[in-house]
């Protein structure tokens, strides 16, 4: 496999032992990253019951404390530290709020790292702040900015594609 030699970071927002489709689809990505690369780290936020899972699968997990951000801001302090100590050939984020925190924190580490954010639809037309003019503009500022910094974007859908350009990517 031309995965084989890949030391791979997996920063995801949606993880088991929380369920739900999001944390499914990472489950997923999980499993076959692990059977392809040389290594595998996933990041993903601390939940009930992540200690006793995370012991049963055959990759590492490290979790962070987060505030309900999907890890966007309070993932990018630990992962520029986890960055600065660690070396990754590539990083893959399952949307674009990981990814912003991998983006970040590769800058803070001062780590030249390619960085993926898959794009699932439904986080491009998020308004949380929609009743707060101002606060959704800086969200929609960061969220662009998260569109059009990583070194590649994977669609799952035609119109998922479009609302990305729609969201600035």
């Amino acid at each position: 496999s031309h995965l084989s030699s890949l030391r791979l970071l997996m920063v995801a927002s949606n993880f088991p032992p929380v369920i739900g489709g999001l944390q499914t689809y990472a489950l997923r990505l999980a499993q076959h990253f692990h059977a392809h690369c040389a290594e595998l780290l996933v990041v993903a936020p601390r939940s009930l019951g992540c200690s006793e899972y995370d012991a049963l699968n055959p990759w590492s997990t490290r979790r962070l404390r987060s505030i309900d951000d999907d890890l966007a801001l309070s993932g990018i302090a630990p992962l520029a530290a986890l960055l600065a100590r660690r070396g990754f050939d590539a990083a893959f984020a399952t949307h674009w709020a990981p990814g912003f925190a991998v983006l970040r924190a590769a800058r803070l580490a001062r780590v030249e790292l390619p960085v993926i954010s898959a794009l699932l639809g439904k986080e491009l037309v998020h308004r949380p702040f929609g009743r707060v003019p101002l606060a959704q503009s800086v969200y929609n500022g960061i969220r662009r900015r998260a569109l059009q910094e990583p070194s590649g974007l994977i669609s799952i859908s035609a119109r998922t594609t479009e609302l990305a350009i729609e969201a600035g990517a």
